[in-house]
């Protein structure tokens, strides 16, 4: 399997399980959103603007006969969205955020499963069960790491090398 397909699906796993998973915690805990419909909207809204991209972007990638142009659109989503999040400080402004980053991500899924059923067309199912694989890592990695990030208590935006920074100003002056 091509590397791009498994970096791509390692990064979507990634990115979805702290999108749909821990960005709504951390709208509540690090940025103290009131509204449960705002936390709500971070995974409906992305959602729906998947749906509508996957639409647009594949009958793109249908007319035009290419796949990589979009797989590497939806990874820059991704990355946007990921490398992007920590910049806002209310719930809201991170709704809007994700929801346009959506647009450009939403071409991920089909792209990839399609360029590895085509990378692989006499084993489609073991090219499928590759991009699941590299997939469940994004997931376990980005469960474990948002888990941990939370439970450190790292606050709207806040860098994760400020964090330990400041972490270990702080254990450093406790020895003191």
């Amino acid at each position: 399997m091509p590397p791009l397909i498994l970096l791509t699906a390692l990064l979507e796993g990634l990115s979805l399980t702290l999108i749909q998973g821990y960005l709504p915690l951390y709208l509540r805990s690090a940025l103290g959103e009131p509204s449960y419909l705002t936390v709500a909207l971070v995974v409906a809204l992305p959602a729906l603007g998947a749906m509508v991209a996957s639409n647009v972007w594949g009958g793109l990638s249908d007319v035009s006969g290419r796949l990589k142009p979009f797989i590497l659109l939806g990874l820059t989503g991704y990355v946007i969205a990921l490398l992007g999040i920590p910049v806002f400080h209310t719930g809201f402004s991170v709704l809007l955020f994700v929801g346009a980053a959506s647009l450009l991500y939403g071409t991920t899924a089909p792209s990839i499963k399609t360029y590895a059923t085509l990378v692989k067309p006499d084993r489609k199912e073991f090219a499928l069960a590759s991009v699941l694989m590299a997939q469940s890592t994004g997931w376990l990695l980005g469960s474990y790491g948002a888990g941990g990030l939370l439970e450190l208590g790292v606050k709207a935006g806040e860098s994760i090398p400020d964090h330990a920074n400041n972490n270990r100003c702080v254990v450093k002056n406790v020895g003191n």
